[in-house]
């Protein structure tokens, strides 16, 4: 009995992001480093899934150096976050708004990635 009560806790948590939004990342074509390199695109970029207030970033490499912005629709930073390593997966829980809008900025290693929930 305890086998199975376990199989079905590993198999619950392990679909618990198929039930959440997936956040579509897009370049910032009017972001560029002051390196004077053209923009360039990440090798792999992470997801980021979004549901209930809460917002999780998975990524399979190492995000060195990562901010994360969340902004509402009238550009109000509701959170903002500096991370020296983002690795593996990361989750925060989101202030309540009523906004139904909301942008996320992942900025790391020179990329600029946007997307809207």
């Amino acid at each position: 009995m305890k086998k199975y009560l376990l199989f079905i806790l590993l198999l619950f948590t392990a679909n618990i992001n198929c039930l959440a939004e997936e956040i579509e990342m897009y370049e910032d074509s009017e972001y560029n480093e002051d390196d004077g390199h053209p923009h360039k695109s990440p090798p792999i970029k992470p997801h980021v899934f979004y549901e209930n207030q809460i917002l999780t970033i998975s990524s399979q490499i190492t995000l060195s150096n990562a901010t994360i912005i969340i902004r509402d629709a009238e550009g109000n930073v509701i959170y903002s976050l500096f991370i020296i390593g983002l690795s593996g997966y990361y989750s925060c829980n989101l202030p309540y708004s009523e906004q139904e809008m909301y942008s996320i900025e992942l900025i790391y290693s020179g990329y600029h990635l946007l997307g809207y929930f």
